[in-house]
């Protein structure tokens, strides 16, 4: 994802280039307009997919940072805005940007740590795309889970990642992932799509569980988030978000899920099922594991557009009673409060036209040469006494000629045109800015909830 200042510097670098006609255009006289590309002038677009996503909270942290557990898995982002410029993320397991680049922090402060035959490993699992410095991405996955070891993991099966001017998209897809006890998945992907079709921009992205498990008592067959919009900046946009839940199941009997939790779907067998259902789902809640959908949201203007599927939340409590980590003194030890997202897809986007810069009329410049003439008058030198130049003599009785009362001055003529310069220049980097405010922001990332 391009960072706040490198999205700033393009729209900065965007309003330089449009000061630039103007001033040309003031200077030599404008001819006729270009038309119009068929796309918005101004637009951005962001859409993120993650088929999982984890929080570990702990009061209070043993830790000096806020969030240090929060990944995505499996995770696919996409961005385009009208700088000309795209980005592609996909990663089997995505801890945010601040942990991937932790390797070039290192080399920063410590230099001679990457100067080894080995170097600072880079991120595993990972594919970056960027156009138009690297447009294709994909990375080597071992097939086997990651870490290896320990409650939580993760199989990766394909990251890949494309960013051209017209077309961005991410894919990423995991095999068994999940933490143990808590919540499980036998296969999951996460896919993000943005492209042009005629002058709207499309965004589509989509999160897709299979074979969901959950504290070994609550079976789902199938979770798909999708959110989606489509944007030109002149027509009402389009936006859609929704979440199904296919084939749940608790006991081996179908249940439904809403924001208030699990409930036992309709049922005519004098309570019996009803009975089984309730005590696995008191077994459940004997696991401190919860279980409820979250709502969708949606938002469609002329001229942004916003979609945000909800999911399924399971919060789950874990005791940790380990050996005292060195240094910590076992305050890292104690409860832990899990939360996981099951099925979160968004997508963020804004369009607009341009605003018309004023037909500013520019004076035509009278010619400087002819008849009546005056040629400006000779500079100054260093040494502060004027050169030496030729002279003419006017025969005595007779006035020396001088130019028409009506003629304009001439050294006046290009201070007068640079002046209109300066206020074209001006007045058009004072009205990008304005017109950006106005029609959106410069860019709003998507992000997937995150329940607190």
């Amino acid at each position: 994802m391009f960072t706040p200042s490198y999205r700033l510097a393009g729209h900065a670098v965007a309003a330089v280039l449009l000061a630039g006609v103007a001033v040309v255009a003031t200077g030599g006289g404008a001819g006729a307009a270009s038309a119009a590309a068929s796309r918005p002038d101004s637009y951005g677009g962001d859409a993120a997919a993650a088929a999982l996503q984890f929080q570990v909270d702990k009061q209070p942290f043993p830790f000096p940072v806020t969030d240090p557990f929060h990944t995505w898995v499996p995770y696919a982002d996409t961005s385009i805005d009208s700088s000309g410029g795209s980005e592609g993320i996909a990663s089997s397991v995505y801890p945010g940007q601040g942990v991937i680049g932790v390797p070039a922090l290192i080399c920063e402060f410590a230099a001679q740590l990457c100067t080894t035959p080995a170097g600072v490993p880079s991120y595993p699992d990972f594919a970056h795309a960027q156009y138009p410095a690297h447009p294709d991405d994909s990375a080597q996955v071992s097939q086997k889970p990651f870490p290896g070891s320990g409650p939580f993991e993760v199989t990766p099966n394909k990251v890949v990642a494309h960013a051209d001017r017209d077309r961005v998209e991410a894919i990423t897809t995991t095999g068994e992932a999940g933490v143990t006890g808590v919540v499980t998945v036998q296969s999951s992907t996460a896919h993000s799509l943005q492209q042009f079709q005629g002058s709207a921009l499309v965004l589509t992205t989509q999160a897709v569980l299979k074979g969901v498990d959950i504290g070994g008592l609550l079976h789902i067959d199938q979770i798909v988030s999708t959110a989606t919009a489509k944007i030109d900046g002149r027509k009402v946009g389009t936006s859609t978000a929704n979440t199904t839940v296919s084939g749940a199941t608790v006991a081996g009997q179908g249940v439904t899920i809403d924001s208030t939790g699990i409930h036992l779907a309709n049922q005519s067998d004098n309570g019996l099922v009803k009975k089984t259902i309730n005590s696995a789902l008191a077994k459940l809640a004997s696991q401190n594991i919860t279980v409820r959908s979250l709502a969708g949201t949606k938002s469609a203007r002329p001229r942004k557009v916003t979609a945000q599927s909800g999911g399924l939340m399971v919060v789950a409590a874990k005791t940790v009673n380990g050996p005292a980590l060195p240094g910590a003194g076992g305050v890292e030890n104690g409860d832990y409060t899990i939360r996981a997202t099951l099925g979160g897809a968004g997508v963020n986007a804004f369009a607009a036209p341009a605003v018309p810069l004023p037909n500013f009329q520019v004076p035509s410049v009278p010619s400087t040469t002819g008849s009546g003439a005056v040629p400006p008058p000779p500079s100054v030198g260093s040494g502060g006494s004027l050169p030496a130049q030729s002279t003419t003599t006017t025969p005595a009785g007779q006035q020396p000629a001088v130019a028409g009362s009506g003629q304009q001055n001439p050294v006046a003529l290009p201070t007068d045109l640079t002046n209109k310069k300066l206020k074209t220049l001006a007045l058009v980097l004072l009205a990008y800015p304005l017109l950006m405010l106005a029609a959106a922001p410069f860019r709003a990332p998507s992000r997937l909830p995150r329940a607190r």
